[in-house]
Formats: C-alpha cells, structure tokens, sequence
C-alpha cells in the first residue's frame, strides 16, 4: 500500500504539472480523460 501510495503522489505532482501547462490552452478535459485512463490502465 505504502508503494501505491508513492506512486500516487507522484502522479498527482505529475499531473499538477501538465494542468498549469495546458490550462490556458483549454484542453484540460481531454488532458484529465486521457490521465484517468492511463492512471487506471496501470492500476
């Protein structure tokens, strides 16, 4: 649990980079669909 745990911070810092990237361009919805499907893919 611990390493998910890390694994999650990591995604969430990495994720918290590409929102501030992309968040003037307006294409945050498709970025975040495209995230959570990723995330889930590796779960």
């Amino acid at each position: 649990m611990e390493a998910l745990k890390g694994v999650c911070d990591l995604y969430a810092v990495q994720a918290a980079k590409v929102y501030q990237r992309f968040q003037r361009q307006g294409q945050l919805k498709i970025l975040l669909a495209r995230a959570w499907l990723a995330l889930l893919k590796t779960v």
